[in-house]
């Protein structure tokens, strides 16, 4: 498994998590593309993150998790199908927003 840590913002963090299943057949693990969003989530109510996630075989599933670890909110949820986007409503009663996809093949 590796961990690409990426900054979105000075109040965005994206950790983007890609893991591979455990057969040797399958050595390539799935590719995460963050798409959204852009800066603009500093002054937006609501923000949507939007991946694309690519792999040699298939995607099994996408998990998202959201969490800011100043207030404790924090959300999660997989998807099994495209499009792997999560929208997060009063964003700005956020003190800061971490982003962690991780893509399962």
């Amino acid at each position: 498994m590796s961990v690409k840590n990426i900054t979105i913002t000075s109040t965005i963090m994206l950790a983007l998590l890609f893991v591979s299943c455990d057969e040797i057949t399958d050595i390539f693990p799935p590719e995460i593309e963050l798409l959204s969003p852009s800066e603009e989530v500093l002054t937006a109510d609501s923000v949507t993150f939007l991946v694309d996630v690519t792999d040699n075989i298939a995607i099994d599933r996408v998990k998202f998790e959201v969490r800011d670890p100043v207030s404790g909110n924090k959300i999660n949820q997989t998807m099994y199908s495209p499009p792997f986007q999560l929208e997060v409503f009063d964003v700005q009663s956020w003190s800061q927003i971490e982003l962690e996809v991780i893509a399962y093949d």
